[in-house]
């Protein structure tokens, strides 16, 4: 038995513990009797099983280990790839660099997409730029010239070509030898026509104008005219020698020169063919030079012209004036005597906007006859502001829009009714102590239906607690009830401007009544859209009955009336 374990065991337990040492067993095991031990017996099937098992083992196991170290080769092989890789990546990086500042060298040179637009858009926005009311100078050898395209040429050479290829960018032509704005000091210093106005400049302007219509803007003072009378008769003389060329002629002189350079003006009579506009700023002097009375008497294409209130042909002259064909223009804005207007009004046939101020002398009066009424059959805009009022001898059937002062207001409605017109704008300064200026407001009011606009503006100088308790009553009766007796239902626009902060509550409420009558009424008959008006002291109830109109879309429109003053007095100190 003994002999049989321990063959048993040598030949087992290497098979699993191959390190394993069997000994020999004890020695009580051995004098024990074999019949009283149940030894195990190995079977034979087990361990051809286990054998079977193992090899497999070892032969997966062999399989993965020769799989590893393939994919150990594969992985040293891709290593090696990658390596190469990255050294092809950082080629292309240097020369994705080297190309990158190759491309803005490139660019660098290649013209902005404006120098390529084509010429014809290049020049439309050339022109929209001369619109502006920034000046547009060149220096020339430290001299400004302004109003021409000098600083457009100074771009590129492909700008400059365009600008020197179209005539009509030149055609503007501004000489203001007025008092300049200094920027180092800080102040108006007077101007020094060579320095500003070299004739280089001009002569280099008027031939690149070539042969088109030309605008000249020509504006003295006194003290540069006497003092370089001289330099600015050479100026002047360049521009009429192509007087036959211009289209608008705007002319000022401020203060009084000992002798005015624009007598030279003489010289242009019968040359005006293509003059459209002449336009007279200022003239210090108040006189028109007689020399100067028929220079503009042939311009057969003259139909706008603006002079300056009170400008006579010469103070020993109060009749005279400056010789037009006035029956061709089309607007014309001036002042006239009382004795000369019928006759004026006569010429105007075919006049559309027409400023006539009356220049006060109590030797004139209008003579006239209701028996010969003028007709203006193209008339639609006209503002009066004379001592004695024209429009009782007027029929505009066509007549828009009427502008006056409260003198001779009783006139107007006849003059409404008379003409049949359908005014559409009517504005009222109040500045005399009419009386009876109320009813005649509300009748002006009832023969105007088709009113759409309508602004009252009280004159500071006048009584303005009277007038503030009138147009209380005035805004009484535009409240709208809804009635046949409705006056101005069609009102769109609402202005009025008057002077007196201390407004009183029943103007303040007169006000709010009418403003709601004409918005609280249903979307489809509203038409009230806009109203402007001072900022005054009302109640807070007031104010609150404005601030719901507003809330609810009506365009209020408040400003300080101080600051409306301020912006006329800085108006009358700059003239």
């Amino acid at each position: 038995m003994h002999q049989r374990l321990n063959s048993t065991t040598h030949n087992f337990f290497p098979l699993f513990l191959p390190n394993l040492i069997v000994e020999d067993p004890p020695m009580a095991y051995r004098n024990a009797d074999s019949r009283n031990v149940s030894w195990p017996v190995a079977s034979s099937q087990t361990d051809a099983t286990l054998g079977e098992h193992i090899s497999a083992l070892r032969m997966q196991m062999d399989a993965v280990r020769a799989k590893t170290e393939a994919l150990d080769a594969k992985s040293a092989a891709l290593q090696q790839e990658l390596a190469a890789v990255a050294h092809q990546k950082a080629g292309c990086q240097t020369e994705m660099t080297k190309l990158e500042r190759e491309l803005r060298i490139a660019l660098e040179k290649v013209p902005h997409i404006i120098s390529r637009l084509p010429p014809e858009i290049l020049c439309e926005i050339f022109h929209w730029t001369l619109l502006s009311e920034e000046d547009y100078t060149r220096r020339v050898n430290g001299r400004n010239v302004l109003v021409a395209p000098w600083r457009l040429c100074r771009v590129n050479g492909h700008w400059r070509a365009v600008a020197r290829a179209d005539p009509h960018l030149w055609s503007r032509i501004v000489i203001n030898c007025d008092q300049i704005w200094h920027e180092d000091s800080v102040q108006y210093v007077p101007c020094i026509p060579p320095l500003e106005y070299p004739l280089g400049a001009l002569q280099t302007q008027l031939s690149l104008s070539r042969a088109a219509s030309i605008s000249v803007e020509f504006h003295l003072d006194a003290a540069s005219s006497d003092q370089h009378f001289q330099y600015l008769t050479d100026l002047l003389n360049l521009l009429i020698a192509e007087c036959h060329r211009w289209v608008q002629l705007i002319i000022g002189e401020q203060g009084i020169p000992e002798i005015s350079v624009f007598n030279l003006l003489s010289q242009v009579h019968g040359r005006l063919d293509q003059l459209r506009h002449l336009q007279v700023d200022e003239w210090g002097s108040g006189s028109w030079p007689l020399a100067l009375r028929d220079a503009f008497a042939v311009a057969p294409n003259l139909q706008e012209v603006s002079l300056p209130y009170f400008l006579r042909i010469h103070r020993d002259h109060p009749s005279s004036y400056i010789s037009l064909d006035y029956r061709q223009l089309t607007t014309l804005h001036m002042s006239v005597g009382q004795s000369l207007v019928l006759e004026l009004l006569s010429a105007l046939q075919n006049v559309v906007d027409l400023t006539l101020v009356l220049e006060w002398n109590h030797q004139e009066s209008i003579t006239g006859s209701m028996s010969n009424l003028i007709t203006l059959p193209r008339l639609r805009r006209i503002t009066l502001d004379l001592d004695t009022d024209p429009t009782q001898y007027l029929v505009t059937p066509n007549l828009e829009s009427l502008q006056l002062s409260d003198y001779g207001i009783e006139h107007i409605p006849p003059f409404i009714r008379r003409s049949a017109c359908q005014l559409q704008s009517l504005k009222i300064t109040f500045a005399s102590k009419n009386k009876g200026w109320l009813a005649a407001v509300i009748d002006i009011l009832r023969v105007s239906p088709d009113l759409s606009h309508l602004e009252l503006d009280l004159d500071p100088e006048s009584s303005e607690k009277r007038y503030l308790y009138l147009l209380t009553r005035l805004l009484s009766a535009l409240t709208l009830t809804h009635a046949p007796s409705d006056i101005c239902a069609k009102l769109t626009t609402f202005e009025f401007y008057i002077w007196d902060d201390d407004t009183t509550r029943q103007f303040g409420d007169a006000l709010c009544g009418m403003l709601e009558s004409r918005w609280n009424t249903p979307v489809h008959q509203r038409c009230l859209r806009r109203v402007r008006m001072p900022e005054a002291c009302y109640e807070v109830a007031l104010w609150e009955r404005l601030e719901a109109l507003r809330l609810d879309g009506l365009d209020i429109e408040e400003f300080f009336t101080d600051d409306l003053s301020d912006d006329e007095d800085s108006d009358d100190e700059s003239e």
